[in-house]
């Protein structure tokens, strides 16, 4: 599960700057991508919070509406914060856990 947690620490920082990008660009093929591609990530992690909202930012996506679509970019954007604060919290219990020993 660790494993899990860091490569989700480490990726998921670019998904938002791609998000982010995409969306500058109006590019909605590409926000839907990001979107889907985040899914999938917390799917592994069984993040369900952050799986809903990237699945309303894709479904968000199809309308075209880029208003509505930076509101739900926002929306995944802020559970993301709290998904990398919680999954941060767990690698360091995770590390407390293992004898903090060096």
């Amino acid at each position: 599960m660790s494993d899990l947690v860091s490569l989700f620490l480490d990726d998921y920082p670019r998904r938002i700057d791609a998000l982010n990008s995409a969306l500058a660009a109006r590019q909605i093929d590409g926000v839907r991508a990001v979107a889907h591609t985040i899914r999938g990530g917390a799917s592994n992690l069984c993040a369900l919070r952050v799986v809903e909202a990237a699945r309303a930012l894709e479904v968000a996506s199809d309308g075209g509406d880029f208003d509505v679509v930076r509101s739900y970019v926002d929306r995944l954007v802020a559970e993301l914060g709290l998904l990398s604060a919680a999954l941060r919290d767990f690698e360091m219990a995770q590390l407390g856990n293992s004898g903090g020993s060096s």
